[in-house]
């Protein structure tokens, strides 16, 4: 009992306080105000936390280290779950994790974009994924998919590689979405097993696709892209 008297004394002045400095303002002013600054403070919190909510359609789950998750993965009025509306990565908003930082000023295909750096622009090939080329089925859907989620927008890139063509080769993210793995996942290309045959993110997350029908799994037969290629 003694070890609780400490808090409760502190629990009994505070009281007084508010208590005081209540009285104190309705004698000076005939009303009682001095509340309302905490509570507006506490209502602009909720507002801001709406139009977060309003604007990127998800809230950041956190874990007790402080560490993002998934986002929450969307439903689908059928029943189930469709494909994770983003897929995050903590740290989102240091640039300094990403090995590259600048602007998308142009989406080629599913698959490449243009990032203008300080004056520079680099073309980078997205690692791990193959979409389907322009001309072939689903080939101009998926450079939309890109286009939509990267177009004229500030971006991070982890380079992986360079390949043949002097493409930087690498995963994108956008506000901490790991935008590779969202176009598998959507069903808008294929893990490049050849390239990137231990990313079992990017495996399972075509797996999934496959499974639920989405994007270009809803085809009977769908071709790869490099089998397109070598066909073309």
């Amino acid at each position: 009992m003694a070890s609780k008297r400490p808090f409760r004394s502190l629990l009994f002045m505070f009281v007084v306080l508010l208590a005081g400095v209540s009285a104190f303002q309705y004698t000076t002013d005939g009303v009682i105000t001095w509340h309302r600054q905490p509570l507006e403070s506490l209502e602009q919190l909720v507002v801001d936390v709406g139009e977060r909510l309003e604007r990127t359609g998800d809230f950041p789950f956190t874990l007790p280290g402080g560490e993002q998750t998934e986002s929450a993965p969307t439903v689908d009025p059928a029943g189930g779950e469709t494909a994770p509306a983003t897929y995050r990565d903590a740290g989102e908003s240091d640039e300094s994790r990403f090995e590259l930082v600048g602007q998308v000023t142009e989406v080629i295909d599913g698959d490449s974009v243009e990032i203008q750096v300080d004056g520079s622009t680099y073309t980078v090939r997205l690692f791990g994924i193959d979409t389907p080329e322009h001309g072939q089925s689903h080939g101009n859907v998926a450079a939309r998919a890109l286009s939509r989620k990267l177009d004229r927008r500030q971006v991070g890139v982890n380079i992986e590689d360079i390949d043949s063509y002097g493409r930087l080769v690498g995963t994108v993210y956008y506000r901490g979405e790991n935008v590779n793995l969202s176009m598998v996942a959507e069903g808008h290309g294929w893990w490049y097993r050849q390239y990137a045959p231990a990313n079992h993110a990017l495996r399972d997350a075509e797996a999934a696709a496959r499974e639920a029908g989405r994007g270009l799994w809803a085809a009977p037969a769908p071709v790869a892209p490099w089998e397109w290629r070598r066909r073309n």
